[in-house]
């Protein structure tokens, strides 16, 4: 799964100016501040399921399921799955994933920067 590294008070910044990565306000969603703490606008989207899963050779991707289409949205999204395996894919093995098409919705008159956001990659094992 993939969250923001500062957690849902996170948000894109150039150091002076923000914008939000998870609120749902607006119409449609992102476009607009709902009211949350930050006062700020935006949302990302990411989509894994078309994404592209590479197993090293040798193994296999049976048993691997990409996630589905996600926004972040503050407090009830706060990460998302992009790739899950049962407990018969293979062991011992690695995979690339990649092409994992993510989606912005940047406030209105946002002033120009150079803005960037933290994300951190989590593994689970169950």
């Amino acid at each position: 799964s993939v969250a923001a590294n500062g957690g849902a008070a996170d948000k894109w910044s150039t150091g002076s100016i923000d914008y939000d990565y998870n609120d749902d306000g607006g119409t449609p969603a992102g476009c607009a501040d709902s009211g949350d703490a930050d006062s700020l606008a935006g949302q990302l989207s990411l989509d894994p399921s078309a994404s592209t899963i590479t197993p090293e050779n040798g193994c296999s991707s049976a048993n691997l399921s990409l996630g589905s289409s996600a926004a972040f949205t503050e407090g009830s999204v706060d990460s998302i799955t992009l790739l899950s395996a049962n407990s018969s894919a293979p062991l011992a093995c690695y995979w690339d994933l990649t092409n994992i098409a993510l989606a912005q919705k940047i406030p209105a008159e946002q002033a120009l920067g150079a803005y960037s956001l933290n994300l951190v990659l989590t593994v689970t094992a169950n």
